[in-house]
């Protein structure tokens, strides 16, 4: 077990117990990003949505030079779309 990687969390309802492994106590957080997905301990979903957003828009800017060539077939800018940017 990694020590400095775990942390804790609770929901709001219940008081976070301090866990302490090898006399380290382990941080208590309030979000954590796990499998890809952000959860929150209110149960909210709007940092996740707006992250994912901030992503997807991330990477069509990288990849703008591309979608918006003209030299560029419209089948293939919808690939790099379709296999690139929808899937973050």
């Amino acid at each position: 077990m990694n020590k400095a990687k775990t942390k804790t969390m609770s929901s709001n309802i219940a008081q976070a117990p301090k866990i302490e492994v090898e006399n380290e106590e382990l941080e208590t957080v309030q979000h954590y990003i796990y499998l890809g997905q952000m959860i929150q301990n209110n149960g909210s979903q709007e940092k996740e949505l707006k992250r994912r957003v901030t992503m997807a828009w991330s990477k069509f800017g990288k990849l703008s030079k591309y979608l918006q060539d003209t030299k560029f077939p419209l089948c293939l800018k919808k690939k790099i779309f379709t296999q690139c940017v929808l899937p973050t």
